[in-house]
């Protein structure tokens, strides 16, 4: 079964089957996720949702951020596309983990999802905002730790609404990350 991880690419912490989302498909690689951000537990998390609205799916991580919830442990924050002007913020938070959440280009199949250590980020363009987020990520280093929780987009294009394949991911995504109660 081909991953996201064939070939010599440096990502991810979990391997993610590319294949068309359906049913118990995206189930399982979304419970690797759930195992992977269990591990966090116990842990001051910071969720920073980044992505521009009126892009097509760069809107995603604004539409998860809308979703999700938080608690005493878990803290979400809104970047837009400016995700830079927000060091002060984090610093306030001061949180053990970031988990940055936005569209990843991967190059695999629109809604494939990737969940990577910013060493991963440092060394592989994934992001569509990767310039901006690996500077954000020197000028924090280095605490607190850094992930990417990324779904591939189908369509970067000057529309306001995110396709059905990564809506379908991200609803799934929210769900997960609103379950674990971490």
């Amino acid at each position: 079964n081909r991953t996201a991880w064939d070939g010599d690419l440096p990502l991810g912490l979990i391997k993610i089957p590319i294949n068309k989302y359906t049913g118990h498909d995206m189930q399982k690689d979304i419970n690797k996720i759930k195992k992977q951000i269990k591990k966090l537990k116990n842990k001051k998390i910071l969720f920073f949702c980044i992505g521009n609205i009126l892009k097509g799916d760069d809107g995603v991580g604004e539409y998860i951020y809308e979703k999700l919830n938080t608690n005493k442990n878990v803290f979400k924050l809104n970047g837009g596309n400016a995700p830079v002007n927000y060091i002060g913020k984090v610093e306030k938070i001061s949180p053990d983990i970031v988990i940055i959440i936005d569209c990843a280009n991967s190059g695999k199949d629109p809604g494939d999802v990737i969940f990577a250590e910013s060493s991963q980020i440092y060394s592989s363009p994934i992001d569509t905002h990767s310039g901006l987020i690996n500077e954000f990520i020197k000028i924090m280093d280095p605490s607190p730790k850094w992930y990417i929780l990324g779904i591939q987009p189908l369509s970067l294009s000057d529309v306001e609404k995110i396709s059905n394949v990564v809506k379908k991911t991200a609803d799934e995504l929210i769900k997960l990350l609103n379950s674990i109660g971490i």
